[in-house]
């Protein structure tokens, strides 16, 4: 169960919180619902803006830890939160 991840899935929140994000990242892109958002912005994230989105990488280690489990192990759930929470 991710949190808010720093991917082009969040091209589907409301337009004002993406438009934060990019204004935040210092790219010059107009904001519109539903279409990919370039990857500049995500790569020009100021530090603290990341503390609020999570990292696809971190989401991809999870997601290897549980598949690597033996056999006998369930891992039924798992959270990957950032380390401060957005009210989307």
């Amino acid at each position: 169960m991710p949190g808010a991840i720093a991917t082009n899935f969040a091209r589907n929140f409301d337009p004002a919180v993406i438009s934060g994000f990019v204004r935040a990242s210092g790219v010059d892109v107009e904001v519109k619902r539903g279409q990919r958002l370039p990857d500049e912005v995500f790569e020009q994230m100021p530090a603290a803006l990341r503390q609020s989105l999570g990292s696809p990488d971190d989401v991809a280690t999870a997601v290897l830890f549980a598949v690597s489990q033996p056999i006998d192990v369930n891992v039924a759930q798992i959270v990957v939160r950032p380390p401060k929470q957005l009210a989307l």
